[in-house]
């Protein structure tokens, strides 16, 4: 290898993203990280995506975030809550919109008519598929394989991959057309989602740039209106106190922040030495951007009245598909 060929070699950056090949965040990852300068790698988990942002072994990650039709992604969130202590450090930085068109993806039978638009799916007794595409698909399912047994899998590819390796026409996958192709499987019944424009919003993180989170990066521009932005933080409120998390949204009202997210996730804390359940962390996604003095302020306002807060990011808003 030459100098020049490491050097160029040395600057690629890695971006890993929820796999195997052909997973709907892969093409979340093709769509923002198209140039050369980036070597794409797929993990098996969401938090396989996290620890390597967090050790560096990778420099940004793509994970999936929120669907159109069944909602938040709890996987992501409980990583975004860091009950563990290891990701405290990563922030998001930016979102892609992918349009999902579920397919039923496996091996035609020979002894029935293999016709995608009037499928005839009696024969299939097994179905792999990411937990989040059983409540995208719910009235299909219902109406033709209602019998059919379901099988959690780490991503839609990778269940269109485990059918592919088994080769037992019985067992099919929803999946995508791109994984069909890939795997060399046949599409038994295309566009099986509840609505049509069913769309997988996915963020992009980083480890985090700054050692303050509650510090206004450089880049940010105070005179920014913060159209066009969006914020991402979680906090925690004291659970016997009245009224406490009425405190932390009027704050948002305060500074005329729009909330155009909010979500919560059970969540271990500590009490007088043990461990307390029945807690909660809450997520709140709002316009806006670091830098912009309304955000700032109301961020550390917030932190005067939560039990505890964290910045999750800043980052340009995407165009949703659809």
């Amino acid at each position: 290898m030459t100098k020049a060929n490491g050097a160029q070699e040395k600057a690629r950056q890695t971006v890993v993203f929820l796999g195997p090949v052909a997973s709907y965040t892969h093409a979340a990852a093709l769509q923002r990280f198209s140039k050369t300068g980036y070597e794409l790698r797929p993990v098996t988990t969401i938090e396989d995506i996290f620890a390597a942002v967090a050790d560096s072994t990778a420099d940004r990650g793509v994970v999936p975030f929120e669907n159109s039709t069944n909602g938040i992604v709890p996987a992501t969130l409980d990583l975004f809550a860091n009950a563990s202590g290891k990701y405290g450090e990563l922030e998001v930085i930016g979102e892609e919109y992918v349009a999902v068109n579920h397919c039923i993806v496996g091996l035609a039978s020979g002894s029935i008519p293999h016709d995608a638009a009037k499928p005839n799916l009696s024969y299939i007794t097994t179905l792999y598929s990411h937990p989040q595409a059983w409540g995208q698909c719910t009235k299909f399912l219902s109406a033709n394989l209602a019998k059919a047994e379901h099988v959690d899998t780490s991503s839609t590819s990778r269940a269109a991959e485990l059918v592919s390796v088994g080769k037992d026409p019985v067992i099919a996958a929803i999946s995508s057309a791109l994984a069909a192709k890939h795997y060399k499987l046949d599409v038994l019944a295309d566009s099986i989602q509840n609505t049509s424009n069913n769309t997988t919003r996915f963020l992009i993180i980083r480890r985090n740039s700054t050692s303050s989170p509650g510090k206004p990066r450089s880049d940010a521009g105070s005179d920014n209106d913060g159209t066009g932005w969006k914020t991402l933080i979680s906090f925690t409120v004291p659970h016997t106190t009245p009224g406490a998390l009425a405190d932390c949204l009027a704050v948002f009202k305060a500074h005329d922040l729009n909330l155009t997210g909010f979500h919560t996730r059970p969540f271990s804390s500590q009490v007088d030495g043990g461990e307390a359940a029945w807690r909660y962390i809450f997520f709140a996604e709002f316009g806006g951007r670091r830098g912009e003095s309304s955000v700032d302020d109301a961020f550390q306002e917030l932190l005067g009245v939560a039990e505890s807060g964290r910045w999750l990011g800043s980052w340009e808003e995407g165009t949703a598909k659809g």
